[in-house]
C-alpha cells in the first residue's frame, strides 16, 4: 500500500484525518521542545521524593523472636 503524503490543501480540509505516520512525527517534534523536567513529569518521574528503606513495626515481634535476634 503506497502511502500518500500530506499537503497544505489535506491538511485544511475539514474532513483531514492524520495518519499514523504523521501523528508520530507530529508528536517527535513536539517533545523536542520539552526540558528533562517535562519529560519527566509525563512519564510520571516528577516526584523528586529521596528513596527510604521500607519499615518493620517491632510490636508486631513477640518477646521471644525479638530477644533471640539481640
Amino acid at each position: 500500500m503506497a502511502t500518500k503524503t500530506c499537503t497544505k490543501r489535506d491538511r485544511e480540509a475539514k474532513n483531514y484525518e492524520p495518519s499514523a505516520r504523521e501523528i508520530r512525527r507530529a508528536c517527535a517534534e513536539i517533545r523536542q521542545g520539552w526540558s528533562e523536567q517535562e519529560r519527566r513529569k509525563r512519564a510520571g518521574l516528577n516526584k523528586e521524593e529521596p528513596w527510604t528503606p521500607p519499615r518493620a513495626r517491632i510490636e508486631y515481634l513477640d518477646d521471644e523472636e525479638y530477644a533471640s535476634n539481640w
